[in-house]
């Protein structure tokens, strides 16, 4: 559990460095518009894969409704802090349009690895035991 918390964190980090030292660095949010959409897509399954390795850290169960809540905790901070950048360095916001979009990705990359790890996680724990049953008692 522990090794999925870390590797969230190094995904969730290594997005944010890509980001900001090269896709903003060399204008390619501005010159390839459609970019953000992906990033936001990632964004939120790093955020709930994170999310989901915590709850598994802590030893605490977890519902989709915990993971989106998160998600959507993170989405809304990270546009503010964007509006924030976008006031403060004098650049054209792109309206609640492009804002909500943002969000809806972030919470569609959510659903996607709340998918994947809730299934990662059921094979993990209960395949073992699917192999260890006699073929008589398999459904």
């Amino acid at each position: 559990m522990y090794i999925s918390l870390a590797l969230s964190t190094l995904f969730l980090l290594f997005q944010y460095l890509i980001s900001e030292y090269v896709f903003e660095r060399l204008n390619l949010y501005y010159e390839l518009p459609w970019l953000d959409i992906p990033m936001h897509l990632v964004g939120g399954f790093g955020v709930a894969w994170f999310s989901i390795s915590l709850y598994k850290v802590l030893r605490k169960s977890y519902t989709l409704k915990n993971i989106l809540v998160a998600t959507l905790s993170v989405a809304v901070a990270w546009e503010v802090f964007e509006f924030t950048l976008d006031v403060l360095s004098v650049r054209v916001w792109t309206g609640w349009l492009d804002t909500t979009t943002d969000v809806l990705n972030g919470i569609i990359g959510a659903l996607v690895a709340y998918k994947v790890f809730s299934l990662f996680f059921y094979e993990y724990f209960f395949g073992n035991i699917r192999r260890r049953c006699p073929d008589s008692y398999r459904v």
